[in-house]
């Protein structure tokens, strides 16, 4: 029957990771499928085999995996007749026409990954908890979310974990295929991304701690054990750089330059933090506890209390053939586990996908706590022994994170621990959301008459755009929004505060059109959006034209009194340049080298009502287009509507008045220019 669980176990794995692979697109997946895709593969079909490094991570199993997907979907279409296309033209194509073919590779890649785990894991463990922590794994649902998209997170993890179980079966048992199978899958998880680059550093500290607990148990120094294991870390180090060349094309060329480039921009990304949200703040350090409590947010209840119970079969120390082997193992898990999680606390880049080689750990440390704990009420080992008297536990474990999982699919990255307070409590403590919903949002702006005219700010862009029938852009600065028909704002966005604190609580103000939910959590509001950036003065403006040192002009005007308040709105138009007005230079570091940073200046505008006899009734000072839009970011021959509401004194009569604007900067306070128009 065993052999058959190798099928069962795949066919179960694949099935929730290959259904509606086409339902949204993660914020990333546009950049690892033209870049880690396309680009190298049309690198590599001019013979550029340079350019075939596209990112530090490095990223090359993302590459090998992508080229499978659009390769085979080329030659599909080729042999159907649906393209004449060459590849090389043909990986340019729409992401929404690539995207299944991108994503098939890494579902099928983690769904063999159980029946390999399950494969290893019976090497180590009793066949029961073999199969149950197998489960787990195939349905947990932060793996199982990012077993779906086109990213590193997951394949790094499958190679990882299946590097590290080889290396400890082969130091428990012996066996060469077992150390080269170690080797190999060490080598993909460096090829991949971090913390795969830890892989080397793992298996010396397996070897050691081996060679270390023999010479304690032995009670002498085992010199020549010792010597043994050194050898097996050098040759498997030799394994590992050796594949690390022959699978990455750009090695072949230029070895010593792609290392360089690579360990560069690698240690110059790692000291820039990663703007998330923790603990209702916006932070780029989250702090030292970021991980244990996002980690245990991201597992079900079945496998955190797993995890807690898989604790007692370290510390049981009853006489017990069963409870020593799984103590041993055990042991070496929860190692990993620790390594990785304070390395991963240590560093000032954070986000709780980049420790998912844990999870699969997890789930195996949360199967041994539960099917340990059933063997303890049992009482002895005859009646463990019986296949019988486990199927039921077993069953119903697996079930319990199968009914865990499936209710969030296809949208597994909307799952929370229950225990901790689910989706609700995670939006108001940890960073939600990675493109998912966004394409339901682009479905109802289609249904809009004329949507093809429409233009929408959103961000992530990329992952609402493909899905849209209109045209829009990123909402990356503010000036994005108020060119916009209609603005998005997203769930990660409103907890980043991005582009500005001040432009997210302006819109949370306002009443929204439409909003998306995900398990009953707002994810998407949509926003109908008044213009303030025009390509010229509107119609219904006075027009004038006065110029403030050739960075701006004056275009036009409209005023309206209502009672002791004065609205008052200006049109500005933004002249050529104003993109060469900067401010004092400065060198600051990006990425990893120094740049010079020419900022541009930022001009405030003061607006002061005067009476006939020239003397100040009311004043009003702010930046443009309702105190949102700084100078800095206006582009040229953008006409900006700027408002400004004079408060006017009590009883205040005037029939003749005169405006004065002045502009100034608004650090120094060097006045740009003024002006007076009636």
């Amino acid at each position: 029957m065993s052999r058959y669980w190798y099928v069962i176990l795949f066919v179960m794995a694949l099935l929730p990771r290959i259904l509606n692979l086409d339902q949204f697109l993660t914020s990333d997946e546009n950049t690892n499928i033209f870049f880690a895709g396309s680009a190298v593969i049309q690198a590599f079909l001019q013979g550029n085999l340079r350019e075939t490094y596209w990112h530090f991570y490095p990223g090359v199993t993302m590459s090998w995996l992508d080229s499978f997907g659009l390769v085979g979907l080329w030659l599909w279409e080729r042999g159907m007749g649906i393209t004449q296309q060459s590849l090389f033209d043909f990986v340019d194509n729409d992401i929404l026409h690539l995207l299944i073919a991108c994503r098939v590779p890494y579902a099928i890649l983690t769904a063999i990954f159980i029946p390999i785990v399950y494969n290893l894991l019976q090497r180590l463990l009793p066949h029961v908890i073999a199969l149950t922590a197998s489960m787990f794994i195939a349905f947990d649902p932060f793996f199982l979310a990012h077993s779906r998209v086109v990213h590193a997170d997951a394949p790094v993890a499958v190679f990882m974990v299946l590097s590290t179980l080889a290396f400890f079966i082969y130091i428990r048992q012996d066996g060469q295929y077992m150390f080269i199978f170690s080797a190999v899958m060490g080598s993909l998880a460096a090829l991949t991304k971090a913390p795969g680059h830890l892989m080397a550093i793992l298996v010396i500290m397996i070897a050691v701690g081996d060679w270390l607990i023999t010479c304690w148990h032995e009670g002498r120094l085992s010199w020549q054990l010792g010597k043994r294991r050194s050898w097996e870390i050098v040759i498997w180090g030799g394994i590992a750089f050796a594949m690390f060349v022959l699978l990455w094309p750009a090695m072949w060329v230029d070895p010593i330059g792609i290392l360089r480039q690579m360990l560069d921009e690698t240690f110059g990304k790692v000291d820039e933090g990663h703007l998330v949200f923790f603990m209702g703040n916006a932070t780029l350090n989250p702090g030292m506890w970021f991980y244990p409590y996002v980690i245990a947010f991201r597992l079900t209840p079945l496998t955190s209390m797993g995890v807690l119970l898989s604790v007692g079969m370290i510390i049981n120390i009853r006489p017990d053939k069963f409870l020593k082997s799984v103590r041993s193992s055990t042991i070496f898990m929860w190692l990993f586990v620790i390594i990785l999680l304070v390395v991963g606390m240590s560093s000032p880049k954070k986000q709780d996908r980049y420790l998912l080689p844990l999870f699969p750990m997890l789930d195996i440390l949360a199967g041994i706590g539960w099917i340990g704990c059933v063997y303890l009420l049992l009482g002895n080992q005859q009646k463990f022994a019986k296949m019988r008297a486990m199927w039921l536990p077993m069953i119903a474990f697996v079930s319990m994170q199968f009914i865990f999982a499936m209710p969030h699919h296809p949208y597994y990255l909307t799952y929370f621990n229950e225990l901790m307070g689910g989706l609700p409590h995670a939006v108001e403590t940890t960073l939600v959301g990675w493109g998912e919903g966004m394409e339901l949002a682009a479905a109802y702006l289609n249904k809009k008459p004329h949507a093809e005219s429409l233009y929408v700010a959103s961000t992530p862009s990329q992952t609402f755009l493909p899905y849209f029938d209109g045209i829009g852009e990123n909402f990356y600065t503010n000036d994005i929004a108020m060119r916009a028909d209609y603005v998005i704002i997203y769930q990660a966005q409103r907890q980043r505060l991005a582009p500005s604190a001040e432009i997210i609580y302006q819109y949370q103000t306002q009443s929204y059109e439409k909003v998306i939910e995900l398990q009953g959590v707002p994810y998407v509001w949509i926003y109908p959006n008044t213009r303030l950036i025009f390509s010229d003065v509107p119609t219904t403006a006075t027009l004038i034209n006065i110029g403030f040192a050739d960075i701006m002009r004056l275009a036009g005007y409209q005023v309206q009194r209502d009672g002791d308040s004065m609205d008052v709105v200006l049109f500005w138009h933004a002249l050529s340049s104003i993109e060469h007005d900067t401010d004092t230079c400065y060198e600051q570091k990006v990425e990893n080298f120094m740049a010079t940073v020419c900022p541009r200046r930022n001009y405030a505008i003061s607006l002061r009502l005067l009476d006939v006899n020239k003397k100040q009734i009311a004043q009003h000072d702010g930046w443009a287009a309702n105190g949102l839009l700084p100078i800095s970011q206006w582009q040229v021959d953008d006409y900006i509507q700027d408002n400004h509401m004079l408060i006017l004194p009590n009883d205040t009569h005037i029939s003749e008045y005169t405006f004065e604007v002045v502009v100034y900067n608004a650090q120094s306070q060097e006045i740009l220019g003024m002006a007076s128009f009636r």
